[in-house]
């Protein structure tokens, strides 16, 4: 009898396991299939151009979005560099929302972030953040 009970739960275990490769693949290959309109919705958030090279599930200290060379373009008016770039980002998530297709956020970690900050008589180069329409209160130069 517990012989049967001990194969019955390594049975379970590798039947779990195999159906959470399984959804972590799945979850690659969604994020991979909607990086345009990941891209696009960042975008929209920040009010400027966001780019990253590539996008994947990761384990941080849960359940994580991986994002890797994620960059934030500058507002025009105060340059032509990026305003962020960094080598990764770790958005932690709640597990149980993601899976019923609702993202809650627990958490976000920076790996190596630059970040310029440009001051001008008339603001900072982060006050046009999150603007759809950003437009700068800088001089032209």
């Amino acid at each position: 009898m517990v012989k049967k009970v001990v194969i019955a739960t390594g049975v379970g275990g590798l039947l779990l396991i195999a159906v959470g490769v399984v959804a972590f693949l799945n979850l690659n290959a969604l994020l991979a299939q909607n990086r345009d309109r990941i891209a696009a919705i960042a975008s929209d958030a920040a009010g400027r151009a966001v780019t990253f090279e590539q996008v994947s599930v990761a384990f941080s200290s849960g359940l994580a979005i991986r994002i890797d060379g994620l960059r934030i373009a500058e507002d025009p008016d105060f340059g032509k560099t990026d305003f962020l770039a960094l080598e990764s980002a770790f958005v932690e998530v709640a597990l149980w929302p993601a899976l019923q297709r609702r993202i809650e956020v627990r958490g976000v970690r920076l790996v190596r972030p630059m970040i310029q900050i440009v001051e001008t008589r008339k603001g900072y180069n982060f006050s046009t953040l999150g603007e759809s329409d950003a437009k700068s209160t800088a001089p032209p130069s």
